[in-house]
């Protein structure tokens, strides 16, 4: 299952949960459901399909896009084959954070 997938499903399940909080601002799986679907309709812009996401693509479009500022953007991006999770689906950050899965080149 994808991450996308996954955000989808909590966004069905529940949408006024709190999804992200990053400081004073916060956003549900709701919104952040549909801020995925706008970044994928930027991306599509771009030129890019399934399978061809390369990291420069991502910088760029960090840059270009207006709503990060550049202090936030990613130091590097890491594309891995499949995201750790428990048997419930919960993504297990600890692994990500220690480097415990397998990267793949887009």
């Amino acid at each position: 299952m994808t991450l996308g997938a996954l955000l989808a499903r909590a966004a069905l399940r529940r949408p006024e949960a709190e999804a992200v909080v990053d400081g004073g601002r916060r956003l549900t799986y709701a919104e952040l459901d549909a801020r995925a679907g706008a970044a994928a309709v930027g991306f599509h812009r771009l030129g890019v399909g399934r399978g061809g996401l390369t990291a420069a693509t991502l910088d760029r479009h960090c840059r270009t896009s207006g709503e990060l500022a550049s202090f936030k953007r990613p130091r590097r991006f890491v594309f891995v084959r499949e995201i750790p999770k428990t048997a419930s689906g919960k993504i297990l950050r600890r692994l990500l954070r220690g480097g415990q899965f397998t990267e793949v080149r887009p």
